[in-house]
């Protein structure tokens, strides 16, 4: 996923993989390149005078990458396609409502009920 930020005249790219590969460019010579397997995260940036900062959150239930520009935000978020795949993702698997789940606990413990009665 590649998505650029006009910051002044300053041009920031943000470059991730799926695998974990992060890219930071700044006018387009790479300035920070790493690895990062952890769900989430900040990386900050000194972008001519001013300071910018990189959230990210890859949790499941709850992702977002965020992107500051002096303490205050600037894009809400910086992979709107992405997030839009991940949210109807997890509205498919969607634990499924309480009224389901204590139908279906009462079906498991009858039926391991029954079974129990049968060998008796």
């Amino acid at each position: 996923m590649k998505e650029s930020i006009n910051v002044g005249e300053h041009k920031f790219e943000v470059d991730f993989s799926y695998f974990g590969s992060e890219k930071y460019y700044l006018d387009g010579e790479l300035i920070h390149k790493s690895w990062n397997f952890s769900l989430s995260g900040t990386r900050e940036f000194k972008v001519g005078s001013r300071q910018l900062r990189i959230e990210v959150s890859v949790k499941p239930s709850n992702y977002y990458c965020k992107v500051y520009l002096d303490e205050e935000l600037y894009i809400e978020e910086l992979f709107p396609a992405f997030k839009d795949k991940v949210d109807k993702r997890n509205k498919r698997f969607e634990l499924p409502s309480p009224f389901w789940k204590k139908l279906l606990l009462v079906i498991v413990c009858g039926a391991l009920c029954l079974s129990i009665f049968n060998k008796l």
